[in-house]
């Protein structure tokens, strides 16, 4: 049986595929850092453990992310259920491992500043306000799309703007946090608080440029 190949679903296996390229290739490039760096701490530090499992999770999620994404690029037919069962995983993998990162930042971030309570406070307000947009985002777009028997969306809803722009928010107010106190006491730092700043800056700007992106890139197809 032949099936028609939609090109936006071809396009998306095409993206997943780079995208797990990228991931696969920045895991190679930073391997030696995390032996000499984390690997080390994995049975002190809680840091460590949950270092280790987000940046794992994120890996092992891409591989059901590239066996849909080839069955979506050859025609395949869907049900709505199995397509919103496939947005719930990506919506979820997605925030999880954004939030996961960003929480070893909010803890460093709060020791950096030595348990303040206004900083507590603040990454409080940003962490819960980004937290309720993930919540509420993710409950439109699985509930309030619809999908072409392939799975591609074609009513996508406009939420994502409000969750792409607390996540730039509360990276930014990290990044700024983490740089305030690293050039106000810059001699103190030890390498391993060194290696964090390096990560939020590269996973920061990196965030911000593809949430960016993510936010005014072309929407799908619209279906009347």
């Amino acid at each position: 049986m032949t099936h028609f190949v939609d090109p936006v679903a071809h396009n998306v296996a095409i993206i997943t595929t780079t995208l797990t390229a990228c991931m696969v290739l920045e895991y190679m490039w930073f391997v030696s850092d995390e032996f000499r760096l984390i690997w080390p701490r994995i049975w002190k530090s809680t840091e460590a453990k949950h270092f280790m499992v987000t940046r794992y999770a994120g890996l092992a999620g891409q591989s059901y992310n590239i066996w849909f994404a080839f069955r979506m690029s050859t025609g395949v037919p869907n049900s709505q259920l199995a397509c919103k069962v496939w947005t719930s995983y990506q919506t979820v993998i997605t925030q999880y491992l954004l939030f996961s990162v960003e929480l070893l930042l909010m803890k460093l971030v709060y020791k950096m500043y030595k348990k303040s309570k206004p900083i507590c406070a603040l990454l409080f307000i940003f962490g819960g306000a980004q937290c309720a947009a993930m919540v509420v985002n993710a409950r439109m777009i699985v509930t309030g799309s619809r999908y072409s028997p392939t799975c591609v969306i074609l009513s996508p809803h406009h939420s994502r703007i409000y969750v792409g722009v607390s996540i730039i928010v509360t990276f930014v107010f990290i990044l700024v946090a983490m740089l305030w106190r690293f050039f106000g006491n810059q001699a103190d730092w030890s390498e391993v608080p060194h290696a964090w700043l390096k990560l939020a800056v590269r996973d920061g700007s990196c965030t911000v440029i593809a949430i960016t992106c993510w936010t005014h890139s072309a929407s799908p197809r619209e279906v009347p």
